[in-house]
């Protein structure tokens, strides 16, 4: 009996968050704090990155074929991870329901091969309850990724300047390569 290889740490896009956040204000601050805090050359890496795996996080057979071309037979998938944390009750409600429901529909196209993971809205953790029940419950999930909620003032993560609240002369933004932020660049 062979072990099948499973790659527990794949993601999907879900381009109906996309249309559902457009436009609006937290997004938009969002988008300005990455380009401020990311340096140039993190922003750049995470551009050519989404435009390699763009098409891979949303093209079903291409997906197939890398996990083949992998020798992976099983993929437990999750949307994207980007920041909505901005998102009000109503449309972190929203977004995580268009989450869910896309992850959802992807798997059911090869329940053999793609497990669904949900997603849940931390930012509001009474809401976070209700949606992972109907993600396991409803929608079949597997489970549910979670992130932590963002630094908030008073925070030991908040980022502190001194009095000027300026970041002192040698300070330099961090240069990552972190998916995620690609976004940011989009404007």
């Amino acid at each position: 009996m062979s072990v099948p290889t499973v790659d527990v740490h794949a993601h999907a896009g879900v381009p109906a968050v996309d249309a559902l956040v457009e436009g609006q204000s937290g997004l938009a601050r969002q988008r300005e704090t990455d380009a401020a805090t990311l340096c140039r050359a993190s922003l750049s890496v995470n551009l050519k990155q989404i435009a390699e795996l763009g098409p891979k996080l949303v093209d079903l057979d291409l997906r197939l074929a890398a996990m083949d071309a992998a020798r992976v037979q099983v993929q437990a998938v999750s949307a994207v991870p980007l920041p909505h944390a901005w998102a009000d009750r109503e449309l972190a409600t929203r977004i995580i329901a268009v989450v869910n429901e896309g992850i959802a529909a992807l798997c059911a196209k090869e329940p053999t091969r793609l497990l669904p993971i949900g997603a849940v809205a931390l930012q509001h953790p009474d809401l976070a309850v209700g949606q992972l029940v109907t993600a396991v419950r409803d929608l079949g999930m597997r489970g549910c990724r979670s992130r932590p909620p963002p630094a908030r003032a008073g925070n030991s993560t908040t980022r502190r300047w001194p009095t000027s609240g300026r970041p002192p002369r040698n300070w330099a933004p961090p240069c990552s390569s972190t998916p995620g932020a690609a976004p940011s660049a989009r404007g």
